[in-house]
Formats: structure tokens, sequence, C-alpha cells
């Protein structure tokens, strides 16, 4: 198995290598898949701290009985999101 961090840091010497042992494999797409995934965790990470602010929020309104409402709309949309990127 290819630790993914040296196939990011140094992707010739596995190019190298795989070229060495004459194994053919679609080494670009790997890397565009691995970065992929990275942007994914990322976005994903980014959605759930909104989730966390949204909830904070929130629990600060009701403490002075504020309304909520366009918060639970923007809480229930990140939710919907955070859902389809996992």
């Amino acid at each position: 198995m290819i630790d993914p961090k040296i196939l990011r840091e140094n992707p010739l010497l596995i190019k190298d290598m795989l070229k060495r042992r004459k194994v053919e494999y679609p080494f670009s797409e790997l890397l565009d898949l691995d970065k992929k995934r990275r942007d994914l965790i990322i976005e994903t990470q980014n959605l759930r701290h909104r989730k966390n602010t949204l909830s904070q929020s929130i629990a600060k309104k009701k403490e002075n009985q504020e309304s909520v409402n366009k918060e639970l709309d923007e809480m229930k949309k990140v939710g919907e999101m955070t859902h389809s990127l996992e």
C-alpha cells in the first residue's frame, strides 16, 4: 500500500517506481480523486462548523426569546448539504 502523504508530496517517485515494475496505472486519476476527497473533507468540516455556530446562535436567541426561524431554516439546509456530501 502506498502512503497517501508520499503520493501527494512526491508523485514522481511513485510514477518511476511503477514504470520500473512495468505496471500500468491511471496515476493522474488517483491524484485527482485524492484531491477531490480532501476538498470534500474540508467542505464537510466547514459545514459542521457552521452548524455548530448556528446551534449556539439559536440557543442565545431562545434565551432572549427571539425568533429563530431563519437560523432553523439555514441549519436544515446545512444539515442536508452535509448529509449529501458524506
